[in-house]
């Protein structure tokens, strides 16, 4: 046979490829050993190469001979369990299993049906000399099927090697035979390493197969030679001969070269430990220019397909043995650039963060893509424990699990080991215990070599190759990382449960290449699923975010932030800092608090800083410590930017008030600003109200977006300070500004009275009972703003005092679609069990998120509302070309029915399949009377005075995502009807109302055809939407439309 490029003989593997393909051999020597029969003659083995011959115990009984044999000639012998009952081979009194040390080739195959056990001892325990009468060969040993339990000393002193399956259910087993520890890599062996095998054919079809580890009760199995994965081609004929005895097998990626094929899973079962120690090794090992092939003896666990610990503790060492490369030993998977950790990083070279992405595999200079794939799965009362930096493309660990990374030494220096993940487009959950002294880095990207079956979280999202939307969740807030342990957010959202779920070392959420060893592409999020404040130090920097899950409050005792960025040709780049940037999956809701400069907490920037509050509410606590420089801060915050339709706050703690040299505010069309008053700040008239500062002042607050009549400023006012929670008759100067743009768009005139009235709304904090509604001008309320034009301040006067509730219930959610159109999950991941370890998330959502599929607790759906037909025949559809980016555009239509009319702007469809952004939708009343949209960049619309009608026509407008038309659905319609206190959701089933099934349409008529279009004079709103249909659905004359 032709060895192929790398390609080494492990051996001379005799007959091991004709059996398991099943050649007819000339001759064989069989020895029966049936259950319930001990058989002490010895067996003498028949050379194969003497006429192909092939020699083999089977049977379910004992075998306590001795196994001999010719000296220098390749004998096999094949050990089947045929019964139940195991087939146990444990030599007497001064017998063994005897090659001959040195024979390379004399071979063990264990080759029985899936689940039935050989057992072999190197005696039966009486041997008066181990040493003389252990078992001596210095052949391989393979386990092509069924389960191998060896005692220690059992096995000969070469490589032991399992043939993967593809199935992880009873697949070829290596178990220990106790009392004793298993040791392979014993003193005796030159070199005795654990090889995963994978055959040609699974790994040219990129088959995921399985290898399993058991441990039973208490046991121990110990690989001092570490762990390693193989390719071989069993031959589909035999030549007799020297052929015969030859089965070709190579290093995959052994300098980390991309062509090498083959994931093997491995698997550890069993309440025992398995140990992989890196520390013990033959003299040629450590030199530089040796990555271990010669030896045999590996550094780690190389293999390629991941690790599944379902039981008992999995310890991999990486040992104290001065090597080159002794940082990126005791591997956990095969990660570096070559097998002996780096191979050329000698001890005297400093080790840096950076080093961890630059001796990892990948294929593109700019480290897009990573080149491996060693997911890592804990299941419940398993652990895991290392001493060397390690990276996983996946980690999932369960409830009741542990993970644990030690310090380690070289040279004499300490250092702590990097837990670097990379999700590989698909979200992590880490339930179980991380404990130990480590720094963590997530650097979410996708990798470029995957098993076959392999999907993406979401194939369409845009940010897969940032991995901006993967998550890693640490849902324990009682980890046990050290003090100085930091974490460094590169790419990807981290989850925290609490502030207990990170080291209390420095947190870094974006990373510049130069200053961090890693670069943030589409995005580094921190995100908190529960409230919690970051003790340590942070530094937020370019690509950087903060977000809070909706009722939880992220703060911090000690921020800086500074979205500078320095680019190659030298140009200083300012980046925008998001707070609460839109979730990757319908089942998050950011809607929560960031917060800054708490009780004893600071926090900075550096000039200039651009802040966008996409949802959720940004507070400020205290005041911005000044710059490096001495200067004044100074931030622009935009509350109103992308889709206006959102409700986003800025709002003030009680340490909070002169911002005027700190911060320009832009508002949107539902902007919230929240302060805390105090009984000082009421003045007996406007006069003494105007002379004074507001409880908030800025520099500039932009109106802009606040023209029309439908949109509103919402102040709301926290009673923590108040007396008796009461404000008091009196004047109140709110909020204000040194200069205020668009301050004109404040006004309305009621169309009532003919009055003007201000735009302003204020209410209690977290409660929907409102001091002033703010629109209208004939209020029959307690209290009236009043709008100071020469000082731009908003002036509060109230006639009466008012009480703040004693406990207010929390308002309806303000943004009930923070995600409108998240793309359909394609893999959701089989559930967690333990004959497919793979799944990529839990079964249920965290606890305390809402389900994808189900309305959140407070926006309750009724399965009898029929307001919006759930049949798709009553929609009609008209499909557009496609874009460049295969995204389809597509108009929708139907009629609903409401028991009261619509309040405007509060109009919201829940799709799936959609590009996200591209929906707009209006309802059009009949009989020409109202009409309401929503539209992310809209004006606010026209109002007019009518009677209440039930009927409504609804047009849906937006972008099925490339590759999404089969599941594109609209999934619920959500709405306010005036004089109705919270939300409506109108549910559309499970799948919602999938597109491909809804009623064709003529195309849209052009516009230069409308006079003639037959259509009554319907002017089209948005862009021609479905003149012919409309006239047959709904028979509505005219659409108001932001204009």
């Amino acid at each position: 046979m032709v060895l192929r490029g790398k390609w080494k003989k492990l051996g001379l593997l005799a007959l091991t490829g004709a059996l398991v393909v099943g050649t007819a051999w000339a001759a064989a020597n069989i020895l029966e050993v049936p259950a319930g029969t001990t058989n002490g003659a010895d067996f003498a083995l028949t050379p194969t190469d003497d006429g192909g011959a092939f020699n083999a115990i089977r049977g379910g009984g004992r075998f306590e001979g001795a196994v001999k044999g010719e000296s220098g000639k390749a004998r096999v012998l094949q050990l089947t369990a045929a019964d139940s009952s195991s087939l146990v081979v444990a030599p007497g009194a001064q017998k063994s299993i005897n090659g001959d040390t040195g024979n390379g080739n004399f071979q063990l195959l264990v080759s029985s049906d899936a689940g039935r056990k050989v057992v072999v001892r190197g005696s039966n325990g009486d041997n008066p000399s181990e040493e003389e009468y252990r078992t001596h060969y210095s052949g391989g040993t393979l386990i092509r099927g069924g389960v191998l339990s060896a005692a220690n000393d059992a096995l000969g002193q070469r490589w032991v090697g399992i043939l993967s399956a593809p199935y992880s259910t009873n697949a070829p087993t290596l178990a220990t035979d106790g009392p004793l520890s298993l040791t392979l890599g014993s003193a005796g062996a030159a070199a005795q390493p654990l090889l995963l095998f994978v055959e040609s054919e699974d790994a040219g079809h990129d088959r995921l197969t399985y290898g399993i580890i058991d441990t039973p009760n208490q046991q121990q199995l110990i690989l001092r030679h570490g762990l390693g994965q193989r390719q071989v081609k069993l031959p589909r004929a035999m030549a007799m001969g020297d052929e015969l005895a030859k089965i070709e097998a190579f290093d995959n990626d052994f300098d980390g070269s991309p062509s090498g094929k083959g994931f093997v899973r491995l698997v550890k079962t069993g309440k025992g430990t398995l140990t992989i120690d890196s520390d013990v090794r033959t003299p040629n090992l450590a030199a530089a220019g040796d990555k271990g092939l010669e030896a045999r003896a590996l550094d780690g666990a190389h293999h390629l397909g991941g690790t599944d610990v379902q039981e008992g503790s999995l310890v991999v060492r990486g040992g104290e043995a001065k090597v080159p490369g002794d940082h990126f030993r005791g591997s956990l998977g095969r990660v570096w650039t070559s097998f002996q950790g780096s191979g050329s990083l000698a001890d005297t070279e400093p080790f840096s963060r950076g080093l961890l992405r630059e001796k990892a595999l990948h294929t593109e200079s700019n480290y897009v893509f990573y080149h491996f794939y060693n997911p890592l799965w804990i299941r419940k009362g398993a652990s895991v424990a290392v001493d060397r930096s390690q990276i996983f493309s996946q980690l999932n660990t369960e409830v009741g699990s542990t993970f644990e990374a030690k310090s380690y030494a070289v040279g004499g220096q300490l250092h702590y080991p990097h837990v670097m993940v990379t999700l590989d487009g698909n979200d992590s959950h880490v339930d179980g215990l991380l404990k130990g002294q480590f720094h963590l880095v997530l650097d979410s990207r996708p990798g470029k070599r995957h098993p076959k079956g392999f999907t993406f979280q979401n194939e369409n999202d845009s940010q897969l190759n940032s991995g901006r939307n993967s998550t890693l969740f640490l849902n324990n807030p009682d980890n046990k990382i050290f003090a100085e342990g930091e974490t460094l957010v590169a790419n990807g959202v981290l989850g925290l449960a609490g502030a207990g779920s990170i080291g209390g070392g420095k947190m870094m959420i974006g990373a510049i290449k130069e200053e961090d060893g890693f670069e943030t592409g589409g995005g580094a999020t921190l995100l908190a699923s529960k409230s919690l404040e970051v003790a340590a130090k942070t530094e937020v920097k370019y690509g950087g975010m903060l977000a809070a899950e909706r009722g939880q409050v992220l703060s911090f005792r000690d921020i800086a932030i500074n979205m500078l960025k320095k680019m190659p040709n030298g140009k200083i780049m300012s980046g925008t800092f998001m707070i609460n940037p839109t979730s990757p999956s319908a089942s998050q809701d950011w809607s929560g608090t960031v917060e800054f400069g708490g009780e004893g907490g600071r926090f900075s920037w550096t000039n200039p800083l651009n802040i966008q509050v996409r949802n959720g509410e940004l507070r400020l606590s205290g005041l911005p410590e000044k710059t490096a420089s001495g200067n004044e801060p100074l931030a622009n915050i935009n509350i109103g930017a992308g889709a206006r339709e959102l409700v986003r706050t800025f709002s003030l703690g009680k340490g909070a008030r002169d911002l005027s040299k700190n911060v320009n505010l832009s508002l949107g069309k539902y902007s919230r600003i929240g302060v805390v008053p105090n009984d000082g700040d009421v003045a007996g008239t406007r006069a003494e109200a105007a002379g004074r500062d507001p409880i908030f002042k800025a520099k500039i607050i932009d109106y802009y977006y606040l023209n029309g009549d439908g949109p509103r400023l919402t102040i709301q006012l926290d009673p923590a300070q108040l007396a008796a929670r009461t404000l008091k008759k009196g004047w109140i100067p709110l909020i204000g500004s040194v200069e205020a743009k668009e301050w004109k768009k404040l006004r309305a005139k009621d169309k009532a009275t003919g009055e003007d009235f201000a735009k302003v709304r204020v209410s209690w904090l977290n409660s929907s009972k409102d001091i002033v509604p703010g629109n209208a001008a004939s209020e029959n309320a307690s209290a009236r703003v009043h709008l100071d034009d020469d000082k731009f301040t908003i002036l509060l006067e109230v006639f009466e005092d008012v009480k703040a509730p004693e406990n207010p219930a929390p308002q309806p959610n303000p943004n009930p679609n923070p995600n409108p159109n998240p793309g359909p999950n394609p893999n959701p991941g089989p559930s967690p069990r333990p004959q497919d370890p793979a799944p990529d998330r839990p079964k249920d959502p965290s606890p305390g998120k809402p389900s994808p599929e189900k309305p959140r607790p407070d926006e309750p759906e009724n399965p009898d509302d029929n307001s919006v037909p759930r049949d798709p025949e009553q929609w009609g559809i008209t499909v557009g070309e496609s874009d460049a980016a295969g995204n389809v555009p597509v108009k929708l239509e139907t009629r609903i029915s409401l028991p009261k009319p619509l309040v405007a702007g509060s109009l919201k469809a829940d799709a799936t399949g959609f590009v996200p952004g591209t929906i707009t939708v209006e309802a059009v009343r009949e009989k020409g009377t109202m009409a309401f949209a929503e539209d992310p960049e809209a004006d606010p619309l026209e109002r007019t005075a009518s009677t209440q009608a039930l009927s409504y026509g609804l047009r849906i407008a937006g972008k099925v995502a490339k590759g999404q038309w089969d599941t594109a659905s609209i999934r619920s319609i959500r709405c306010r009807l005036e004089g109705v206190e919270g939300e409506r959701t109108i549910g559309l089933g499970e799948r919602g109302v999938l597109l491909k099934s809804m009623k064709k349409q003529e195309p849209e008529v052009k516009p230069e055809e409308r006079k003639n279009s037959g259509s009554g004079g319907c002017d089209a709103g948005f862009g021609g939407l479905l003149l012919l249909s409309a006239a047959a659905l709904f028979p509505f004359r005219k659409v108001f439309k932001a204009r």
